[in-house]
């Protein structure tokens, strides 16, 4: 927008400055032509003041020659070449000046005849009356000299009576031209300052013209600038739809807040689904009209489904929000889009006060209350504690695998896998960390890795630290497989594989895996490979056979809370054999894992598991007698 304003004011100046070229160009060229006929008519001037000086000389001379009429023949002779020299003269400068053209003239500038220069004077054709007089006069000036030149006494007296008058009156007329060039040059000097003062009021009235409308622009530009601003404050600040001040606002004005309850709508995206986006947004605005008419506090939108209820100063924060509560969800809303009366959906509120992180506190609150399927939730001292009691446990954890990552100390532990008669069937590698001398379970780091992201770090080096001479079975997630770049390692390093045969990929089953066809075509590649399937935890959470059958796994791995105790409750054995009858239906092999007494592993062979995993049979170990491997 502003880039937009600043075009305009350059286009405007461009125009301005145009129209001040275009009025003033005129001017401009007829100053220029004013100095150009000033100056030849200066050089005129200068011509004709030449010729009177030079008619003058021939005077002196004339007169200077018939003083010497009787004397020496040598200065007669000097004088004689002189005069006829400066008739011609005269008579090629009167042509110069009436015909138009250049006229040299020596200027002298020391003594010696030698140090001179030519002045140039570039003149207009004159065609003067006058002029053409003087031409004339000097014409039969120079016919009369030749024949006072070459007569006796007694004619040259008679003849030089002649000469006198004519000169005077060639100096008369060429008084009079210098004259009128005088009164010429006047006048052209004097337009030549009219448009010179033509021009310089012009300018100035222009640049005043300029400045006030540049000011003027600069101005609304200033305040569209002061406006776009106060428009861009606003939607930091406030939420565009309800109007509400959103979470910036309840940031900045925290410091004065003693109490803070926040609520969210109840799986919102429903509305979203069933409505649109449009009768999600008239659902918001109307919920919007429910708080203000239900509360006294300053409410804030914080999140799309989220809103925040602030006070200054409430006695009892608990009691205030079960009555609020019971007024919001007995409120309904009447959607105009689809013409339908709905309840407000069921809400979920966070309660914080007399806290130092108030919003912190009350958006944990929000999320206990979630996860505890609570109408509220507040959080006492002691839920503050334990919560940062875990935030500085995952912090401190976040470093030592980021140390650990840097300084290679996951390393890969191996746990047999055995057949009934006790013959390894492979092995499972499993990840430890090293720190000093202790070793590590995954139960103190992995969940803390998968948060912070660093999960498919430790998956890498797991993978080119283990042993892939062996039978060995890897464990991965979905998040694995979510991964494109984990997804790319693994395919890359089992494509490149000697014997991928002796691999078998374990993924945990789990109620995470949202996309089924990335999953299928991954197992699909890797078998592809020569690779092996198997599923990890099978028969934890819930089990979908259907989905299984998709996957075409090579091993079910029957997870460890349906093993554990099997010899106590018939429930886990009747399930357990469920699941080993749909494997041999489908030629999946089966495994049981958490095999900690002879008890559980005795009825899980009779249950004719293929099989099995567990610290009775054998504890995981960074060493692997190679002597005991059956491939």
């Amino acid at each position: 927008m502003i880039d937009k304003h600043l075009k305009n004011f350059i286009i405007l100046n461009v125009i301005l400055l145009s129209i001040y070229v275009v009025f003033n160009v005129k001017n401009i060229k007829l100053f220029d032509e004013l100095s150009q006929k000033t100056e030849y008519l200066l050089n005129r001037e200068l011509v004709v003041f030449d010729i009177i000086s030079r008619v003058r000389n021939l005077e002196n001379d004339f007169f200077k020659f018939s003083e010497f009429d009787n004397g020496n023949e040598f200065i007669k002779k000097y004088y004689k070449r002189k005069i006829y020299f400066n008739i011609n003269d005269i008579a090629n400068v009167i042509n110069i000046l009436n015909y138009g053209g250049v006229y040299k003239r020596k200027i002298f500038l020391n003594i010696s005849d030698k140090d001179f220069m030519y002045k140039i004077y570039r003149l207009y054709p004159l065609n003067d009356p006058v002029l053409n007089d003087v031409k004339v006069k000097i014409e039969s000036l120079s016919d009369l000299i030749d024949k006072i030149l070459k007569s006796d006494k007694t004619q040259k007296v008679r003849i030089m009576k002649k000469f006198y008058p004519i000169i005077d009156r060639v100096v008369e007329n060429l008084n009079t031209i210098l004259f009128y060039t005088k009164k010429e040059i006047f006048e052209f000097q004097k337009k030549k300052s009219e448009v010179a003062s033509q021009f310089v009021y012009y300018s100035i009235v222009f640049f005043i013209v300029v400045i006030v409308i540049n000011v003027m622009f600069l101005f609304l530009l200033l305040q569209r600038i002061e406006n776009i601003y106060q428009e861009l404050e606003y939607r930091a600040k406030y939420d565009g739809l309800t109007g509400l001040k959103n979470r910036v606002s309840l940031e900045e004005d925290l410091k004065n807040i003693n109490a803070l309850i926040l609520i969210d709508i109840e799986n919102f995206g429903n509305i979203n689904e069933l409505y649109g986006i449009k009768g999600g947004n008239e659902y918001l605005i109307e919920f919007v009209r429910i708080l203000k008419k239900v509360t006294n506090g300053d409410i804030y939108r914080v999140g799309s489904d989220e809103f925040a209820i602030t006070f200054k100063n409430i006695k009892n924060i608990k009691r205030y929000a079960k009555q609020l509560y019971e007024k919001i969800t007995s409120e309904k809303i009447f959607l105009k889009t689809a013409e339908i009366t709905i309840p407000v959906i069921d809400v979920k509120m966070g309660l914080a006060n007399g806290v130092e992180n108030l919003l912190q506190t009350a958006s944990h609150a929000l999320h206990k209350a979630k996860e505890y399927n609570r109408n509220m939730y507040k959080i006492i001292k002691k839920d503050i504690l334990e919560e940062n009691k875990k935030i500085q446990y995952a912090l401190l954890w976040t470093k030592k695998i980021k140390d650990a990552l840097q300084e290679e100390k996951f390393v890969p532990y191996y746990q047999p896998i055995t057949d009934k008669n006790l013959q390894i069937y492979k092995y499972e590698v499993l990840v430890r960390m090293k720190e000093n001398d202790k070793i590590i379970l995954p139960s103190a780091f992995l969940d803390i890795a998968i948060k912070n992201r660093q999960y498919i770090a430790i998956s890498k080096m797991l993978f080119e630290k283990m042993r892939k001479d062996i039978p060995i079975s890897f464990n991965i997630s979905y998040l694995d497989i979510e991964s494109r770049d984990m997804r790319v390692f693994l395919l890359k390093e089992i494509k490149n594989l000697p014997e991928p045969q002796l691999l078998t990929l374990e993924m945990v089953e789990t109620q995470g895996i949202i996309n089924y066809e990335t999953v299928k075509k991954f197992f699909e590649t890797v078998k592809s490979y020569g690779a092996k399937i198997a599923i990890d935890d099978f028969g934890s959470g819930y089990s979908n056979f259907s989905r299984i059958l998709e996957l075409k796994p090579d091993i079910l791995k029957i997870d460890g809370s349906l093993i554990k105790n099997i010899d106590i409750y018939e429930d886990k054995q009747k399930l357990v054999k469920s699941i080993v009858m749909f494997a041999k239906e489908l030629e999946i092999k089966t495994v049981a894992e958490y095999i900690e007494t002879e008890s559980v592993f005795e009825i899980c062979k009779d249950m004719q598991i293929d099989y099995f995993q567990g610290t009775y049979l054998a504890k995981p170990s960074v060493n692997i007698d190679d002597k005991i491997i059956k491939k």
